[in-house]
């Protein structure tokens, strides 16, 4: 075991605990921060509260898809407005979900999916304001065995 306790017994230590300004340190943090992060961090990064998370950060949490998996079905739900279902097209291949026109006309959003689903079978329903995407999963059971050879 590491013998903490002989590092923090001396009196130097204890002086200098009692001479810390809560200051220095947060000035000392911030300092690490900005060689870390650089100017990539917002000033109240350790703090990040709801209440002060950006427009454009809830634009994006408001259309952000909820996708979760069964035994059978993989499913892909997210809020949709009467003039958005009006507009968007949805296409998929085994591994991904694209979304053109949403959440506006000129996007296009992508969505890997947890896993493999079937090109037959896919079904949409928009219900309460929310569009759910119901694929069945693909049974992958192409299994390959890989041999170690020594080097």
């Amino acid at each position: 075991m590491f013998p903490w306790n002989q590092f923090f017994q001396s009196q130097n230590f204890h002086d200098m605990m009692k001479k810390m300004n809560a200051k220095d340190v947060e000035d000392y943090v911030n300092q690490v921060m900005n060689e870390v992060f650089h100017a990539n961090f917002p000033a109240n990064f350790p703090f990040l509260s709801p209440t002060f998370s950006s427009n454009e950060h809830k634009k994006k949490k408001e259309h952000a898809p909820d996708v979760f998996e069964t035994n059978e079905f993989v499913y892909v739900t997210l809020p949709i407005s009467d003039e958005q279902k009006k507009n968007i097209k949805i296409q998929h291949t085994n591994h991904h979900l694209y979304l053109l026109h949403y959440p506006n006309q000129q996007d296009q959003k992508k969505i890997l999916l947890p896993s493999p689903v079937k090109r037959k079978g896919t079904k949409a329903y928009v219900k309460d304001g929310k569009l759910e995407i119901k694929f069945l999963k693909r049974e992958d059971h192409q299994y390959t065995e890989i041999d170690i050879y020594p080097n």
